[in-house]
C-alpha cells in the first residue's frame, strides 16, 4: 500500500478555504436553528420589558424675554443716580429665575411638598392639593375602602368620602382623592420646605441664548403636566417679582430725588 504524503507547498496552504467554512456555518445553523433565533428573540423581549418598564420622563421649556424694568420705570433717572454699575441686570435677573424666594412661591402654590405615590394612586385621581408653608414635615398611610379614604399621620388623621377634601394639621396640608384606586393602602410623604425647593432645583435648568436676553426655562418631571405647570409658573411668578423689585426702586429713587431738591430749596 501507498500512502501519499499531504501537499504542504506554499500554494496548498494559501489555497482558499471560505467555502469550506461557510457550508461549515450553514450545517451548524441549520442544526441549531433554535438558537440563532431564540438569541435574538430574548433580547428583543428582554429589551421591550426594560422599555416597557421604565418611567418616561417629561421635559417642558418657556422661553422668556429679560427686560430691564429698572430703566423703564425710571425713565433716564437711574442714570443720575447710579452713573457706574458694575453688574449685568440680564444676568441677576437670570440668577433670580433661581432663587429660593421664587422657587418656594412655586413650590407653595402647587403643593408640590406632598409627594404621592403615583404608582398606587394615579396622579388623576389626586386634586386640590396644598401644603402651607408652615405644615411639619410628615408620613401618611392612607387606606382605600368601598366608601372612602382614611388618612393617618405623625400627629392625627381624617378620613373623608371620595370626591372631598381631606385635612391634616389643621388644615395646612389638604388634598382630595376623587375615586378609589386599585390599591387597598399606600404611604405618603409631606417633604419640608427645603427639600422640596432643592427638588426643583435639581430638575430646573435656566440657559441664557449668548448675545440675546433671551433664557430657556427648562423642568423635567414624571409628569407632563407638572413640568408645564412649573415653567408656566416660574414665568408668571418672575414677572410679578420683578415688577414688584422695578416699583419699590423706582419709589426710593423717586424719595431720594425729593430729599435732595428740598435740600437745594
Amino acid at each position: 500500500m501507498r500512502y501519499s504524503a499531504p501537499d504542504r507547498s506554499p500554494a496548498a496552504l494559501d489555497a482558499p478555504s471560505d467555502g469550506l467554512v461557510w457550508q461549515d456555518i450553514v450545517v451548524a445553523a441549520r442544526r441549531r436553528w433554535w438558537l440563532v433565533l431564540g438569541v435574538p428573540a430574548v433580547l428583543l423581549v428582554g429589551t421591550a420589558i426594560m422599555v416597557f418598564r421604565e418611567t418616561p420622563i417629561y421635559r417642558a421649556t418657556a422661553v422668556l424675554r429679560l427686560g430691564d424694568a429698572r430703566r423703564s420705570m425710571t425713565s433716564g433717572l437711574e442714570v443720575a443716580v447710579e452713573p457706574a454699575r458694575l453688574m449685568d441686570p440680564l444676568l441677576s435677573q437670570t440668577q433670580m429665575l433661581k432663587s429660593r424666594a421664587l422657587l418656594g412661591t412655586v413650590v407653595d402654590t402647587l403643593g408640590m411638598r406632598l409627594a404621592p405615590d403615583y404608582g398606587d394612586v394615579p396622579a388623576a385621581l389626586i386634586d386640590s392639593v396644598f401644603v402651607a408653608p408652615d405644615a411639619a414635615a410628615d408620613t401618611l398611610s392612607l387606606g382605600f375602602s368601598a366608601t372612602g379614604v382614611t388618612v393617618r399621620g405623625l400627629a392625627d388623621s381624617a378620613a373623608a368620602d371620595y370626591g372631598r377634601t381631606l385635612a391634616l394639621q389643621g388644615g395646612s396640608v389638604r388634598f382630595r382623592v376623587k375615586a378609589q384606586p386599585k390599591v387597598a393602602k399606600t404611604s405618603w410623604i409631606v417633604r419640608s420646605r427645603d427639600e422640596a425647593i432643592d427638588q426643583v432645583l435639581t430638575h430646573l435648568r435656566v440657559a441664557p441664548r449668548t448675545q440675546t436676553n433671551v433664557v430657556d426655562v427648562t423642568y423635567t418631571a414624571y409628569r407632563p403636566a407638572l413640568a408645564e405647570e412649573v415653567v408656566n409658573l416660574i414665568g408668571r411668578t418672575f414677572q410679578v417679582m420683578d415688577a414688584r423689585s422695578a416699583q419699590d426702586q423706582s419709589r426710593r429713587r423717586r424719595l431720594f430725588l425729593d430729599e435732595q431738591l428740598r435740600r437745594t430749596d
